[in-house]
């Protein structure tokens, strides 16, 4: 279990890690669409020129209840340089709306960035901490939101990829519900990954993360195994936080 100092200790470098983020700066011209009358239900994007181009769904931690794109945006920008069109969602939050009521607006902005897209989108999919809980959702329930797109592949960072390993607490109630139910699988990744995924995965994570257990990790990426996933790159960093798992982006 996750001791409370730990967790304690990564709460407090939240602020200064923004901060960082914030001081790398954009380059980017990003704008806001909307894709629902809540105030959540707004995702930030920028565009390449070619119309053609991958596009990288990036969606922000907060533990389904905190966050935003905009403190992110250097997640953002990391992939934009790289050639892709950028979305980044927003979503209502825990505990006044559920992980259906989360999981219903990804899926919506799936779908608008569908109906935006001048070809079938190849789409690469992606999240810090419940972020990446949330993108490994939509890769593995890909039949609830998928039309046209082309699923590149998942990133993962310190994300809660096996719910049952995370140990109990309010915000997984609030999020799933009780274990005992039907419905706490149905938004567990490490639940869903019942077959081989036919798409390449990439899940970084610290062994001393302060906020999600590494278990969590080790635990999907044995069932994983277990199925033959064999695309699935497990980046496990000896000593790293919860925020040392997103370090590729400081390049």
């Amino acid at each position: 279990m996750i001791s409370p100092l730990a967790a304690i200790r990564e709460l407090a470098n939240i602020p200064a890690y923004h901060k960082q983020l914030a001081s790398k700066g954009t380059s980017t011209h990003w704008e806001r669409l909307t894709y629902g009358n809540h105030k959540r239900q707004y995702v930030l994007f920028a565009e390449q020129d070619d119309p053609h181009a991958p596009v990288a769904v990036w969606i922000h931690g907060g533990g389904w209840q905190f966050g935003d794109p905009e403190k992110l945006v250097a997640f953002g920008e990391y992939f934009f340089k790289r050639g892709y069109t950028v979305y980044m969602p927003s979503h209502r939050r825990i505990p006044r709306h559920d992980g259906d009521a989360i999981f219903t607006d990804v899926c919506k902005a799936l779908a608008m960035i569908q109906k935006r897209a001048f070809s079938p989108p190849q789409i690469l999919l992606g999240g810090m901490s419940s972020g990446g809980q949330l993108a490994a959702l939509l890769a593995l329930r890909q039949n609830e939101w998928r039309t046209s797109a082309n699923l590149l592949g998942l990133i993962t960072s310190g994300s809660p990829l096996s719910l049952r390993h995370m140990g109990a607490s309010p915000t997984r109630r609030w999020f799933a519900g009780s274990p005992k139910k039907e419905r706490f699988d149905t938004l567990d990744p490490y639940a869903q990954l019942k077959v081989k995924p036919d798409f390449p995965a990439v899940i970084l994570h610290g062994t001393e993360d302060g906020l999600v257990p590494w278990k969590s990790a080790v635990a999907f990426v044995n069932q994983a195994r277990h199925v033959g996933w064999d695309e699935l790159n497990f980046v496990s960093l000896p000593g790293g936080s919860h925020l040392d798992a997103a370090t590729f982006i400081r390049d």
